[in-house]
């Protein structure tokens, strides 16, 4: 299913690609701008699930064992673990129940 909803967005590229060249064939620049716009603004809302741009705050750094997994999930690499001169916590029953409590939120803060 997941293929068939990248492919039938095809159809509808295609669509547009056809349609714009004619308008510039015809010497109308304007109108392919426009609809792009158009567009654009439509295909903008807001996504409560999403986690891009917003900002990650370190709530329990004592909590820190050094596993990378808030690295290696975070989008656009904005977090980064440091190699060394840190030391981390040790793995605790708190921390372990604290760490799946963040996985299971999908690595957002948890109030």
């Amino acid at each position: 299913i997941y293929l068939q909803i990248c492919f039938g967005g095809c159809i509808f590229i295609t669509a547009y690609n056809i349609i714009s060249s004619i308008y510039r064939g015809l010497g109308d620049t304007t109108s392919p701008m426009i609809f792009v716009a158009i567009a654009g603004v439509l295909a903008m809302k807001e996504d409560t699930h999403a986690i891009q741009g917003t900002l990650i705050e370190v709530v329990h750094p004592e909590s820190c064992i050094g596993c990378r997994d808030c690295e290696l999930h975070c989008p656009d690499f904005a977090i980064y673990v440091a190699e060394k001169g840190f030391k981390f916590a040790k793995l605790t029953p708190e921390s372990k129940a604290r760490a799946e409590a963040v996985k299971a939120n999908h690595y957002r803060k948890i109030d």
